[in-house]
């Protein structure tokens, strides 16, 4: 089976961005993918009501069928809710992502494929890592 979900990580902006747009292009080329199967958020948020709105999208981007079947590809790129920030560290983001981990697990590579690229992340918390392990590592 396909992976669904990738997940970017690091320091770097410049190579992170790399790696991500490497995959997404693969991604694209390997499903199809026209203009209305693809959906790129951005992750930058400044509080907790952004970042729910992040999450929202992103879910119901998963959820919608593409007009023309295929897969469906979401990239959040640029995500910085896995930052050591007071964002980052509210309950209200961890409960966010929560529920988007709820939808990744739920993802199947073929109708929907999900890709995060995270910068900066706070490495020592558990949700950092459940996305970290469940998106290859990468």
């Amino acid at each position: 089976m396909t992976q669904g979900f990738q997940f970017f990580s690091g320091d770097d902006d410049y190579l992170l961005t790399q790696r991500a747009k490497a995959v997404w292009a693969d991604w694209i080329e390997e499903t199809k993918a026209d203009e209305y199967s693809i959906e790129i958020i951005d992750g930058r948020a400044n509080n907790v009501s952004d970042v729910d709105g992040i999450i929202s999208q992103s879910g119901g981007s998963l959820q919608a069928m593409s007009l023309f079947g295929g897969a469906k590809l979401v990239w959040i790129r640029n995500a910085n809710f896995f930052a050591d920030s007071v964002t980052g560290r509210a309950q209200g983001t961890l409960d966010r992502l929560d529920r988007l981990k709820s939808s990744i697990e739920t993802l199947d590579g073929q109708s929907a494929r999900l890709l995060i690229s995270a910068t900066p992340v706070d490495r020592r918390r558990a949700g950092y890592k459940w996305f970290y392990k469940q998106g290859n590592g990468q």
